[in-house]
């Protein structure tokens, strides 16, 4: 991809943990840091509990409009 047009992407950190905020996120801040490196655009980053219906929400919500 060039420098011209870097790809954009969106980040979902899945864990109870961290979306109660009783841990820190270790995952997302690393993903973002190899993405950027890699030449992505970081557009979001979200942090979903685990489960079926809370990971389907933030993901329909996340894809909506993104292109």
């Amino acid at each position: 991809m060039s420098d011209d047009h870097p790809w954009v992407v969106r980040i979902v950190v899945v864990s109870d943990g961290v979306a109660d905020g009783t841990r820190p996120d270790r995952g997302g801040p690393a993903v973002r840091a190899a993405l950027e490196a890699a030449g992505a655009q970081v557009d979001a980053v979200v942090t979903t509990p685990d489960g079926v219906e809370s990971v389907a929400d933030v993901l329909r919500t996340q894809c909506r409009g993104f292109f």
